[in-house]
């Protein structure tokens, strides 16, 4: 089940293979929209798979 990305015509798609049915993310700019565009697909209002850097730095200085 691991996503498969690959580029037609400028655009990035994402591809899964889930159990004999095909799920595939519309064209994005980049590799990581449109995976976040398979996730949403799978899990609706699934959030980011990173925050952004700067929450991630905070964190890091906190611990």
């Amino acid at each position: 089940m691991k996503p498969h990305l690959y580029r037609r015509a400028g655009h990035w798609f994402c591809r899964l293979d889930h159990y004999g049915r095909l799920i595939l993310a519309a064209g994005r700019r980049s590799p990581e929209l449109a995976y976040e565009a398979l996730r949403e697909q799978i899990w609706p209002g699934w959030g980011p798979a990173l925050p952004p850097a700067r929450v991630r730095n905070r964190d890091a200085t906190i611990a």
